[in-house]
């Protein structure tokens, strides 16, 4: 019973290549999930005979290999080196096996990408990912590594055309030191620390960068899966490897998706994996969520979940089929950005670190996440703008141009903690091309060489004209709880968009997010309630003089209203009354 409802299912679902659902597969012989979710994940070299013959379309995941890119925790090795070092804290011990600035290292993964391009005959079908949640450190966990010889050198050779101060050995520059002498009130050792912090991220680029060279030399498309965004000790920085892949699979953590979905070009693809084990509504929830941002397609894990879950299952495939039976929707950020800065994030740790002291390796990136000041702020920006109705996107200081104040009138400088004088530079030039800043919370708490700014910075930037407050209640704002006409009035009075119609709160009792794209006449809108809690809602909009409504999901809408199934959202077009 349950096979035939799938491919029926399935066979109703048009046009499943413009919105993939690519499965985490358990068997390797086509299953009737496979075939009904039509596409899934493969290894380097598997064959794919069987999956042609049954239509199943596939997407080769670690195609360079596994291990040299994505360390675990729970590996024995990892563990007793990190264990010694954080007893002995010797600097011998500094060393990430494999180190990524080992030739070495380099050539195994050129030679297992090179089987696994020339596998199955050449035929490449979604693309090939180079890693799943690589990294410098296992899942970003804050070590020094890595100082062994192969690192020293390249260090040496970024340095050689300096004649002062003498650079250090990456072994000198030691986050203990650093964390005393920022405790005593001495910033410079920071420089060189956020240095090093830049130097290993770029190592990581750059192998991965080499690796999509490889790719694309055989016209194959390249892709990451299971990125976070740049951390302190470990993660990937999104605007550093986006312009050089063709897909992108973002947790919904941090700003990694907004920086993709802001910066990617128009044929580059961004997945969002959704786990079938958190339940049949936060699972169809996740999935329009992602479409409604402007995702292209989903992972799902995974099969073995779905043969215990058949009801998220059929849940899955009805909404997919019904999404893909919607007009084409590619909303973009729009109308505000909130600033990126890696420096910032590294320095934002360090200094939430300094109570800390010698335990300093225990502020895991996951705790940092919940509780780091730059983290949480960002955080605060991300769900109050959106609450207010707005599109936000995320944009990295050091790409901030006057052009930029045509899409987004308004960028939040929040907890920029690093600040350089090319910055402050960006910044006024946005500002007189019309755009506004709103600063928050710390804004250049030092330079990137480690010499304190904040006072001066504030005023450099103020010179230029007026900052924009804050709005009231940013920080102390439960999700939840409705936002003020006051303070959507604030957003709008700041030139960032909103949504363009309003609920009406007496048919409405709980929050939105809403993304639209305007296509002449007609505007069409999306809206899902902000949680997938299995409830079904009630949505009434305030009619919009000199406009219709046409509900494309449901399809049952009355005038203005209309109420969604539990984990869907609501679909309409906006007409202008002819």
């Amino acid at each position: 019973m349950l096979a035939t409802l799938l491919l029926a299912l399935a066979q109703t679902t048009p046009h499943a290549h413009e919105f993939p659902a690519i499965l985490w597969r358990s068997a390797d012989e086509p299953s009737e999930l496979q075939r009904s979710f039509g596409a899934v994940c493969i290894s380097r070299t598997d064959a794919i005979e069987g999956l042609r013959a049954a239509g199943v379309d596939f997407l080769v995941f670690n195609a360079p290999g596994r291990d040299d890119l994505h360390l675990e925790r729970d590996q024995p090795a990892w563990e007793a080196r990190r264990k010694r070092w954080l007893a002995e804290r010797d600097p011998t011990l500094c060393r990430r096996e494999p180190c990524l600035a080992d030739p070495t290292t380099l050539e195994r993964l050129r030679t297992r990408l090179a089987e696994s391009l020339a596998a199955r005959d050449g035929a490449f079908g979604l693309g090939y990912s180079l890693g799943d949640e690589v990294g410098l450190t296992p899942g970003g966990v804050p070590e020094e590594v890595c100082t062994c010889e192969h690192c020293e050198r390249e260090w040496s050779l970024a340095h050689a055309a300096e004649t002062a101060p003498i650079p250090l050995r990456l072994a000198d520059i030691r986050t203990d030191a650093v964390l005393r002498s920022v405790f005593d009130g001495h910033l410079a050792p920071m420089g060189r620390w956020l240095e090093r912090r830049e130097f290993h991220q770029q190592q990581l680029v750059f192998l991965l960068e080499d690796l999509a060279r490889q790719v694309h030399a055989r016209s194959r498309p390249a892709g990451l899966l299971g990125i976070s965004g740049q951390s302190a000790f470990g993660g990937v920085a999104v605007e550093k490897v986006l312009p050089f892949l063709d897909f992108l699979e973002c947790y919904r953590v941090g700003n990694a998706r907004e920086l993709a979905l802001t910066l990617r070009r128009p044929e580059q693809r961004l997945y969002l994996t959704i786990f079938a084990k958190e339940g049949l509504h936060v699972a169809t929830h996740a999935v329009w969520e992602h479409w409604m941002q402007g995702g292209d397609g989903v992972f799902v894990w995974s099969e073995a979940d779905l043969a215990q879950r058949p009801d998220v299952a059929k849940a899955l495939l009805s909404t997919l089929a019904t999404i893909r039976a919607l007009p084409r929707f590619k909303p973009q950020p729009t109308g505000i950005a909130i600033l990126h800065s890696g420096r910032s994030i590294a320095a934002g740790w360090l200094r939430d670190a300094l109570p800390d002291g010698s335990t300093w390796p225990q502020r895991f990136q996951s705790w940092q996440e919940e509780h780091g000041s730059v983290e949480t702020a960002r955080r605060a920006w991300l769900d109050f703008a959106r609450a207010a109705g707005a599109m936000p996107g995320a944009l990295p200081i050091e790409t901030l141009t006057p052009e930029h104040a045509a899409r987004f009138p308004l960028v939040i400088a929040t907890e920029l903690c690093v600040v350089d004088p090319a910055d402050l530079a960006r910044l006024r030039a946005f500002r007189a091309a019309g755009g506004r800043i709103c600063v928050d919370g710390t804004f250049g708490w030092i330079r990137s060489t480690g010499e304190a700014l904040e006072e001066s910075a504030r005023a450099a930037l103020a010179e230029s004209g007026t900052l924009v407050e804050p709005p009231e209640g940013l920080r102390t704002r439960d999700l939840g709880q409705r936002v003020t006409e006051e303070q959507r009035a604030w957003f709008t009075r700041n030139g960032a968009s909103l949504a363009p119609v309003e609920t009406a709160p007496s048919e409405s009792a709980c929050e939105w997010t809403w993304t639209w794209s305007n296509a002449g006449e007609r505007t069409l809108v999306a809206a899902l309630p902000r949680k997938g809690d299995g409830v079904e809602r009630r949505l009434g909009l305030r009619p919009v003089e000199g406009h219709s409504i046409h509900w494309l999901h449901p399809k049952d809408g009355t005038g203005w209203s209309v109420t969604i199934p539990a984990g869907s959202a609501a679909v309409f077009e906006l007409r202008e009354a002819r």
